[in-house]
């Protein structure tokens, strides 16, 4: 049997303790909570300040703002999660712990491998409370039916289905899941902070030229098994009045069979953290 210490794989009381040092960062928990949960609040409240001033603008429920909420969380969800792996990944070198975890005796792979269900256990934390709330106020502040009647949007002013919540939410997480695991490996991999936020958004910014570039130019098409917002966007679920939310978005041709987007998408975590696994045994204490 191998001794726990020298197990390549993370056990619950290494996660736990990585998840507690996480949290003991007010700053950064208080920064989380502010950049999702806070912005969503201030979108809700101003749009029921419009409302309530100017009746003719929706209120904050119904299909079509629960798309937006979704769109918002999605953008301040991918910053979050980006800022969070770079913190994640280089902590203990930052910190300068890393020679004090390695003397314990415990696998350095084990040490790395642990950092990705901590960190995301602090990422949905914040997330689902926060998905409850724009759930809550989709479902609940709904228009009235004169408002549907008049301007013929029925089918984006009811309240989203459940299939449409559940769907929704897991599309959200998959994607801040692979933002945080993909950003998590850089961190690892370059062993500071800073580089690895500044990686990844050029990362985000070169798949969305790429994405753009496909579209374009057809002929160019084979390369969206190397753009991961091509894959993810093709995961999406339907949203309600998604034409009003995302514009041209809807005109692209995002088709691909299932077993490519899975294989992309599991390459696209694989390999990151391949490397960043590498990096972290290899790395001199």
């Amino acid at each position: 049997m191998i001794p726990p210490r020298t197990a390549w794989v993370p056990d619950w009381a290494l996660i736990r303790t990585r998840f507690l040092e996480l949290r003991r960062h007010r700053p950064l928990v208080i920064a989380m909570i502010g950049g999702n949960l806070g912005i969503l609040l201030i979108m809700i409240t101003a749009i029921s300040v419009m409302h309530a001033v100017h009746p003719d603008v929706a209120p904050a429920g119904g299909g079509s703002r629960f798309t937006s909420f979704v769109f918002l969380m999605l953008a301040t969800g991918v910053i979050t999660a980006m800022f969070l792996g770079a913190i994640v990944g280089s902590e203990d070198l930052s910190s300068k712990f890393f020679r004090a975890l390695v003397t314990t005796g415990r696998s350095r792979l084990a040490l790395y491998l642990a950092r990705l269900p901590a960190g995301l256990a602090l990422l949905a934390a914040v997330i689902i409370p926060t998905y409850a709330v724009a759930v809550g106020c989709a479902v609940t502040l709904l228009p009235s039916r004169s408002f549907e009647y008049y301007y013929a949007f029925s089918s984006s002013t009811k309240a989203p289905g459940i299939h449409v919540i559940l769907a929704a939410g897991g599309w959200l997480l998959l994607q801040l899941i692979v933002v945080y695991a993909i950003t998590l490996a850089i961190s690892a991999l370059v062993g500071s902070e800073a580089p690895a936020v500044m990686i990844a958004t050029l990362l985000v910014l070169a798949d969305l030229v790429l994405t753009t570039v496909m579209h374009s130019h057809v002929l160019w098409s084979w390369l969206r098994f190397v753009d991961i917002e091509w894959i993810l966007w093709g995961m999406r679920p339907h949203f309600p009045g998604i034409a009003t939310c995302c514009g041209t978005l809807t005109g692209l041709s995002f088709s691909m069979p299932g077993w490519e987007q899975l294989l992309a998408l599991v390459v696209w975590l694989v390999v990151p953290l391949g490397l960043g696994a590498y990096r972290s045994i290899t790395r001199d204490a």
